[in-house]
């Protein structure tokens, strides 16, 4: 039994992957604002900016080179904004070089996936695992950032 069309599936998975990096942003700017003082807190509503990027997404989606920019740039975003913050907080939790393998990790796989001239057997998995190694560490250590710096 066929469920969808190819086209129809790999626009699925298209949007999934565009909505769960956006539920990374949003996530991140939340802790942004957890960890600032209550005196230069956004306001929360500014945390959900991210989801405006759906609704301008529909005229992205014919054009390849505009879907390639937005999803190269809303992934760097994400990357850039947990660097900072990684880079901000690490000294002060207890073990906090890991959190640097996972930048690490996060960074290489971005760099993997973008950049790959040539599909093959091998890369995916490569880029599969590092982004595993990325999330175990990072959900191992990040929290504590958030615990160690809430105001």
């Amino acid at each position: 039994m066929i469920i969808a069309s190819s086209e129809a599936l790999a626009r699925a998975i298209e949007l999934t992957s565009v909505l769960t990096i956006i539920v990374v942003l949003i996530l991140l700017l939340i802790t942004i604002r957890i960890i600032q003082p209550q005196y230069a807190r956004h306001p929360l509503v500014y945390s959900y900016f991210p989801l405006l990027i759906l609704p301008f997404y529909a005229y992205f989606i014919d054009s390849e080179i505009l879907q390639f920019v937005m999803n190269v740039s809303i992934q760097s975003t994400a990357l850039l904004v947990y660097s900072g913050l990684v880079i901000t907080y690490w000294k002060s939790i207890d073990k906090g070089y890991l959190l640097f393998i996972s930048i690490f990790a996060f960074a290489g796989a971005m760099i993997l996936y973008w950049t790959s001239l040539f599909e093959s057997q091998f890369l995916m998995p490569v880029i599969h695992l590092l982004l595993g190694i990325g999330m175990i560490v990072s959900s191992f250590k990040f929290p504590s950032i958030i615990t160690e710096h809430k105001r």
